[in-house]
């Protein structure tokens, strides 16, 4: 392209005021160069921050890698430890069922329980719940008893007993009054006034319950088969010993001279028996059909056979065994 000598010029003045010539377009490259001779501040802030732009995301990338590889890492780890954790449960299962001691049938299923729930945490497998399985069969086939601490802040238990069909406890604290409880989950459902010496209770069937001061000499029978408990009657003796009947029927009151027979149902004395010296604080074994008794020297082994109601001695024997003595139920 043929250009005259004042372009020529004009070309050359631009050219050196860092100006676009006009004889051709430049390009990307030139003006790029044009402006960084132009503006060389600006230009080295502009290239310093994209340098610091890339070098941050290329920063940032590698390390979120990173940490997500130490994140999976730790879930592995952490996966791997709740694993090893359930397979000690399951073997503390395995243990407590051999082992023949309470809870051997509880513990070992509070233990699969707990291995149970890792496993529905870490989603494992069908296959995986195989053992666990077994051990919860073999330890539901245990009989198994467990103990419940009934001890309570500032109160001293003086006595307990449980119903016959295992549903009501009743508890008595010291100076304080008899609590009666569901055994299932301990829920008091009443209260019934305690004596101030009271040495024990005793229920009587599982709708009764009889409660004894031995220094006071009271005894009290009470019906709690009601949602309000009702004493059926009170006594007071110079007791030393007592008895509850195999058929729940009599209360044997011994003192120092008789043997007195009350009647469960309404507090009456239905008999009197002398007691000979010698069979002072005896211990007593009631036949559970007929009407005879067993009664027993405490402190040697001498031994009567009675008749209940008229209270004469029907023989009378020396024996080998000091205290307490059923009757066989061939008797």
């Amino acid at each position: 392209m043929v250009r005259s000598a004042s372009e020529l010029v004009e070309d050359l003045s631009r050219f050196l005021e860092n100006k676009p010539i006009l004889a051709r377009r430049e390009n990307w490259i030139e003006s790029a160069i044009r402006v960084a001779k132009k503006y060389p501040l600006a230009v080295s802030l502009a290239s310093l921050s994209a340098l610091l732009l890339v070098c941050l995301t290329v920063g940032s990338t590698i390390f979120a890698a990173y940490l997500q590889d130490a994140l999976d890492k730790s879930r592995l780890a952490n996966r791997e430890a709740k694993l090893g954790q359930a397979e000690a449960l399951i073997g503390r299962a395995h243990g407590i069922r051999l082992s023949r001691e309470p809870g051997q049938r509880f513990d070992a299923l509070a233990s699969i329980q707990k291995a149970v729930a890792i496993g529905r945490e870490l989603e494992q497998p069908p296959d995986w719940y195989e053992t666990l399985r077994d051990e919860a069969i073999a330890a539901l086939q245990l009989p198994d008893i467990y103990t419940q601490d009934y001890r309570e802040e500032g109160r001293t238990l003086v006595s307990s007993d449980f119903s016959d069909d295992h549903g009501l406890c009743a508890l008595s604290f010291q100076g304080g009054d008899t609590s009666l409880r569901r055994l299932s989950d301990q829920h008091e459902i009443a209260k019934i006034p305690g004596i101030d010496d009271l040495n024990g209770l005793a229920f009587v069937g599982n709708g009764r319950l009889f409660q004894f001061g031995f220094k006071s000499g009271i005894f009290e029978l009470w019906n709690v088969d009601t949602p309000t408990p009702k004493r059926n009657w009170r006594r007071e003796s110079d007791c030393k010993r007592f008895y509850l009947s195999e058929n729940q029927k009599y209360l044997a009151v011994a003192n120092a001279t008789t043997l007195q027979w009350i009647d469960l149902e309404d507090g009456t004395t239905q008999f009197s028996n002398p007691l000979s010296p010698f069979l002072r604080e005896p211990d007593i074994s009631v036949h559970p059909r007929l009407p005879v008794y067993m009664i027993f020297g405490y402190f040697n082994t001498r031994a009567e056979l009675r008749d209940l109601v008229t209270g004469k001695t029907l023989w009378e024997f020396e024996c080998d065994v000091v205290g307490d003595e059923r009757f066989s139920g061939a008797a």
